[in-house]
């Protein structure tokens, strides 16, 4: 049985029996995690020593191991657990017989055997079902249980859960603010979670705010990067090289900062082009590829495009490139050569003040 998301999840914990395969996998790296052990504490398994077994699936595994562990009885229980946390079946992880003895695991369980595994951050994408290996885990776990994807979160859905845990713990964020944490996590759940936690402690009974997130919580590359290009296109030079001090406090290099940048830049041009030839936001999400808890970088790409035009961010582009070139060849200082590129993307932007027509 194949489902998508938590509510049909949680509504075929409720109506069946615990079968002998959990396959749960997708990019929502929280809600899996969370499910898995939903699972562990629904079967409630006793002389855990002995009736639960957890492995790593990240690496490499002796799955005769694992083979033996689920053809033995449980230990004066009627249930034991075997779970393959982050399941990778590349072939550097798992070689042919030992893959062999993970299809046989599957399709020969015992009854009183239940299998979890999970798949959320590993490179090889179960999720899609690319290769051969892949389609037959996924085929393997339909026959003998069920197989659950877990998408990652809306970026409502994730404000409304930062917004809740904070109520839980005593405390509130705004929307805003929330909207904020998110930026500086990059939809990371688990990461934002965890970074609320220091934020509550923080902030006590108080609510937390932009001020304290600031404080408390280190943006990554991508979100510092992304205010970096908006405080150009707002015409704000002075911001923009604060924004990259900030990076540079973050140990990030000029080298990784102009990849990062490149990216951004592209999108923004692919999206003003989207824009002139007159598709819609939805429509241009689902030409990027950005779904979920990433559509919401669209609406601010969107947004940011308003008042540039696209040769204006295709010649950005150019000058992002040249600094590749420049920094490549050496001879300059690369913090100097950053801070050129940025005070001469800001003299392409401020050239451009009309509006799309």
């Amino acid at each position: 049985m194949e489902i998508v998301g938590t509510k049909l999840f949680d509504e075929y914990l409720r109506n069946n029996e615990i079968p002998k395969v959990f396959l749960i996998y997708g990019d929502d790296s929280y809600n899996i995690t969370r499910y898995k052990n939903k699972i562990l504490k629904l079967c409630d398994v006793p002389y855990p020593e002995f009736n639960l077994l957890q492995v790593d699936g990240r690496v490499s595994q002796d799955m005769g191991t694992l083979q033996d562990f689920t053809l033995s009885i449980p230990f004066m229980n009627d249930r034991k657990i075997l779970v393959i946390d982050d399941l990778d079946i590349s072939k550097d992880k798992i070689d042919k017989t030992n893959f062999e003895k993970l299809e046989a695991l599957l399709d020969n369980l015992m009854p009183c055997v239940t299998v979890i595994i999970t798949v959320r951050t590993v490179e090889f994408s179960i999720k899609k079902g690319e290769t051969a290996r892949a389609k037959k885990i996924i085929s393997l776990c339909d026959k003998n249980g069920i197989c659950c994807q877990m998408n990652t979160p809306t970026r409502s859905d994730f404000v409304r859960i930062i917004s809740n845990t904070a109520i839980k713990k005593g405390t509130r964020i705004s929307s805003a603010d929330a909207n904020l944490l998110a930026d500086y996590c990059e939809n990371d759940l688990v990461r934002a979670l965890n970074e609320l936690e220091k934020l509550t402690f923080y902030v006590g009974n108080g609510d937390i705010t932009k001020d304290a997130i600031n404080l408390l919580v280190a943006p990554v590359i991508n979100a510092n990067v992304f205010n970096m290009c908006d405080k150009l296109l707002q015409k704000n030079l002075g911001s923009a090289l604060s924004e990259l001090q900030n990076l540079y406090f973050y140990k990030q290099t000029p080298e990784s900062i102009s990849y990062v940048l490149s990216m951004t830049l592209s999108d923004l041009y692919k999206v003003a082009l989207a824009k002139k030839s007159g598709k819609t936001k939805d429509e241009t999400c689902k030409d990027l590829g950005y779904f979920g808890g990433t559509a919401y970088r669209i609406t601010k790409l969107w947004n940011m495009t308003n008042n540039i035009p696209a040769d204006k961010l295709f010649k950005a582009i150019e000058k992002n490139i040249e600094f590749d070139s420049k920094m490549k060849t050496g001879g300059t200082n690369s913090e100097i050569l950053m801070e050129t590129l940025l005070t001469e993307i800001y003299i392409i932007f401020t050239e451009a003040e009309q509006k799309w027509r």
